[in-house]
């Protein structure tokens, strides 16, 4: 009798498991039991990045060499804020100079089915890189986008980003790093 009621506890925690587990993304694992929010954390560089369907990724690989670290913050912080540092080259004038973006605060919340992030990626000193602004992703403190950047993909390998702003539609397909 024991041996059944066990059986039948450890079927029912498995079935729990498995449900609760499963990845909303269709691409993404089948089963993870991480949630979106540490699935997110690593190094990721630009893989692919248009405005209005029009491919701007060779413009991005042309001018910009940048790693998008997301990490986790101090447990003591609040659950929803997690960190992203940027590093990296940004052309300027036909010299490379560095660019870097300490560790800050940027917000990730659930709504629904909709998973979102907020980045908030501005330069000080635009000076430093005339005309490197690439909104939405380097803009000027000015210019911060107000809305947030939705999850579309996010695989072990992949986070796809979109971001809508007046008329245009951006897509971002972030890889991690190896």
């Amino acid at each position: 009798m024991k041996t059944k009621a066990i059986k039948n506890i450890f079927a029912l925690a498995l079935i729990l498991f498995t449900v609760l587990g499963c990845g909303r993304y269709e691409e993404g694992p089948c089963i993870s039991f991480r949630s979106v929010e540490k699935r997110i954390y690593g190094s990721y560089h630009v893989s692919y990045i248009s405005k209005n369907c029009i491919d701007e990724t060779n413009y991005w690989n042309k001018y910009f060499d940048l790693i998008f670290s997301i990490k986790e913050l101090s447990p003591a912080d609040i659950s929803d804020h997690i960190g992203m540092q940027v590093d990296g080259y940004i052309d300027s004038c036909g010299s490379w100079k560095r660019f870097t973006l300490p560790l800050y605060s940027i917000h990730y919340w659930k709504e629904e089915d909709d998973e979102t992030v907020m980045i908030v990626n501005h330069m000080y000193d635009t000076t430093m890189y005339p005309e490197r602004l690439f909104y939405p992703l380097i803009v000027s403190a000015g210019t911060i986008p107000r809305d947030s950047f939705h999850i579309s993909r996010l695989t072990n390998e992949d986070l796809w980003l979109f971001h809508s702003h007046d008329n245009d539609v951006y897509n971002i397909h972030f890889r991690k790093q190896i």
